[in-house]
């Protein structure tokens, strides 16, 4: 009986250390400083713009605004306000992720996803990667 717990607890271990391991390979770490992004412009002229602010090698904050067609930050006269809603889940999803590419769509808020993810790809890209 103890050899068996011996073993179990042996092999819990090294899947511990396993997981441990490859989600320390898989970090990011960027050179610190602020960086800013854009997405490119949509057929309706809407485009998001991003500023990322990296200490220590990791994102500590993400401010995004999306711009309406006539280059005005989109608000709470914005007809689609899910889209505005979810700004702030998203700068907080590319925080706790550390990588745009892992930040989730929200419902009725695929446009703004794209665009900030999009715009948080073309910051990080002068973060250079150490």
């Amino acid at each position: 009986m103890n050899r068996m717990w011996i073993a179990i607890v042996a092999v819990a271990l090294i899947i511990a250390g396993a997981w441990y391991f490859n989600r320390q390979s898989s970090a990011v770490s960027y050179k610190d400083g602020t960086y800013e992004g854009k997405s490119v412009t949509d057929e309706r002229g809407n485009y998001g713009a991003i500023q990322i602010k990296v200490e220590d090698g990791k994102i500590t904050s993400a401010e995004y605004v999306e711009y309406d067609g006539e280059g005005k930050p989109k608000g709470s006269e914005y007809p689609w306000p899910q889209a505005i809603e979810a700004i702030p889940k998203y700068e907080a999803q590319l925080v706790e992720t550390q990588n745009p590419d892992k930040v989730d769509n929200i419902t009725e808020a695929t446009g703004t996803g794209e665009k900030f993810r999009e715009a948080a790809k073309n910051a990080l890209k002068a973060a250079d990667k150490m």
